[in-house]
């Protein structure tokens, strides 16, 4: 979607003319937008694949995945959206020098009730939401040495979150509770508030989208047929109770159960100017989290 004049609602399905040119299948989504790891992720039963094929059904075109769909018609704020704009693998710098930008799945410029709104997006099947805080924080320090930037950086993501004080690059400032949760989740609802800030939007949401097939004791099917792997039940499972682990942190425990297809208004945050790369003036963001869930096809 590269022209900002082409939108839709999401009472309405997506068509191909508002897709870039070169997006319009499965097979073009990678071409145009190639997960991290090539075609090591491009798989069934991988959540890079699997996104693709929840936004383009077999023999149905372009649309809006239902679960996704039911979850922006779950509150006030994104039932009247409307989409401008649809970009896979997006990457997005925040620190300055040699760290890496946040990578986000699938981001979405919206507007809902004249108010632009900035969606992140982060698809699951049953990968894991990497390692816990504290996990990589040592695995930073063992691969960069003592001059690793990690450090400094989760002290600032943690303080733009949950009003944490620096943590002085000592593991034993990080609270217990937010050692434990999942890196990925920390980073990817910072880095879609910054992302906010940055393109000095007031409402950003952050999705995970969950995307697994009706049976998970089935394999799915390689492209010669071939079974894959079976999806690890016991790794979503884990996945679960991290996503409600992490809600009850950002809340401070007054939502420790959010159910999938709702959509959470956690409040404002209002990210440091002199702590991020590409913020030039102070903006407020309000965030929304939540999961939705669609069916992948196996075969």
């Amino acid at each position: 979607m590269n022209s900002s004049s082409q939108s839709l609602t999401l009472t309405q399905t997506l068509s191909d003319r508002v897709f870039p040119s070169a997006v319009s299948s499965v097979s073009d989504w990678f071409t145009e937008w190639k997960p991290q790891m090539g075609l090591r992720h491009w798989q069934d039963g991988k959540s890079a694949k699997e996104l693709a094929k929840a936004w383009f059904p077999r023999d149905r075109g372009a649309e809006v995945p239902p679960g996704f769909l039911s979850l922006m018609r779950s509150s006030p704020v994104t039932s009247g959206l409307t989409i401008q704009s649809v970009t896979g693998e997006v990457k997005i710098p925040l620190d300055k020098g040699r760290a890496r930008a946040r990578h986000a799945d699938l981001v979405l410029k919206c507007e809902a009730h004249n108010t632009p709104i900035l969606i992140h997006v982060e698809a699951k099947c049953d990968e894991e939401f990497a390692q816990t805080c504290e996990d990589r924080w040592e695995s930073a320090l063992r691969k960069e040495g003592p001059d690793s930037t990690l450090p400094n950086r989760m002290s600032r993501l943690c303080h733009l979150l949950f009003g944490t004080r620096d943590f002085a690059r000592s593991l034993q400032n990080v609270p217990p509770r937010l050692r434990v949760l999942r890196y990925q989740l920390l980073y990817g609802a910072a880095g879609a508030i910054l992302d906010a800030a940055r393109q000095k939007v007031g409402v950003v949401v952050f999705i995970v989208h969950e995307l697994l097939p009706h049976d998970m004791s089935k394999p799915f099917l390689g492209d010669d047929g071939t079974a894959r792997r079976l999806l690890d039940r016991k790794q979503v499972e884990e996945n679960a109770l991290d996503f409600q682990r992490f809600v009850g942190a950002l809340t401070r425990d007054r939502v420790t159960q959010l159910p999938i297809g709702k959509l959470l208004d956690v409040g404002e945050f209002i990210p440091s100017v002199s702590d991020w790369l590409h913020l030039t003036e102070t903006t407020e963001v309000r965030l929304l989290i939540g999961k939705a869930f669609d069916v992948t096809q196996q075969i």
